[in-house]
């Protein structure tokens, strides 16, 4: 549905509000940041060498079931309390919007 621009937006770094903001844009809608929703990726065993970690970022869209699902790697911190996902650059991997039927 929005692959195309979407697809423009990954391999990208922004900040957290300019990838909110981008994603408005591109789904002509308020996307609002879940952070419950998000999470930090733990499918790999961690390695030392790694400058970074991954998560995945969930935006809900206001008035709609839908919601956009966002992989994103960021620089790497000593502990999980230290991840301020609001002051760091994003490097955006993967963007799907994900569309629920309504109930």
């Amino acid at each position: 549905m929005y692959e195309s621009d979407f697809v423009l937006m990954e391999n990208e770094k922004m900040s957290l509000e300019e990838l909110q903001q981008e994603l408005g844009t591109v789904v002509q809608n308020e996307v609002i940041f879940n952070e419950l929703a998000s999470k930090r990726s733990v499918s790999q065993q961690p390695m030392p060498e790694d400058t970074f970690d991954t998560f995945y970022l969930h935006f809900d869209i206001k008035d709609s079931q839908d919601f956009i699902s966002v992989v994103t790697n960021v620089s790497k911190e000593k502990h999980l309390v230290d991840y301020d996902l609001h002051k760091k650059k994003l490097d955006i991997q993967l963007i799907n919007y994900n569309h629920r039927d309504e109930k």
